[in-house]
């Protein structure tokens, strides 16, 4: 574990909210195990650590938020896509595989969607060669996650939609 994954998991399990928890994982179908923190006390934690680590965040997004996606409670993966929402600007072409790993580990709508429509999302408008190549493969995927991602990764794509 890295000293960053340390940190965030000991601010994290400081404002567990156990009493809130099962609301949160019957919310969930029962997928996941939660500490039961609101979004906005998550939000708050990670801006906390952006402004704190900004530079150390940038050089390990990548490991940092797969190390995030790979621990037990929720709230991991919903810090690890509050860091991908500010460093999303640094993706690069072999990325491609990692936004995938993190569609199809751990898969529910709640981070699915955000994947699809920012990771993804950016990650064509930045290689928009990808395209032809990637998304008919999800589209045709045994995995129903890959397939919603490449029905809906241009959500936030308003008049560049590519409606072929």
């Amino acid at each position: 574990m890295t000293e960053l994954f340390i940190n965030i998991d000991s601010e994290l399990r400081s404002i567990a909210n156990p009493s809130a928890a099962p609301a949160m994982e019957d919310y969930l179908k029962n997928q996941f195990k939660l500490f039961g923190i609101k979004a906005d006390e998550r939000r708050a934690i990670s801006g906390m650590f952006w402004k704190e680590c900004k530079t150390e965040i940038k050089e390990q997004w990548r490991s940092l938020s797969k190390e995030l996606w790979n621990a037990k409670q929720r709230e991991f993966q919903y810090f690890a896509m509050d860091l991908m929402a500010k460093t999303k600007g640094s993706l690069k072409e072999d990325d491609l595989a990692l936004i995938e790993y993190f569609i199809t580990n751990k898969s529910w709508w709640d981070t699915v969607d955000f994947l699809a429509s920012h990771m993804a999302g950016k990650y064509f408008q930045k290689f928009p060669d990808q395209v032809s190549n990637v998304i008919p493969v999800w589209n045709n995927s045994p995995n129903m996650w890959l397939i919603r991602t490449s029905i809906i990764y241009q959500l936030k794509y308003k008049e560049e939609v590519d409606k072929e």
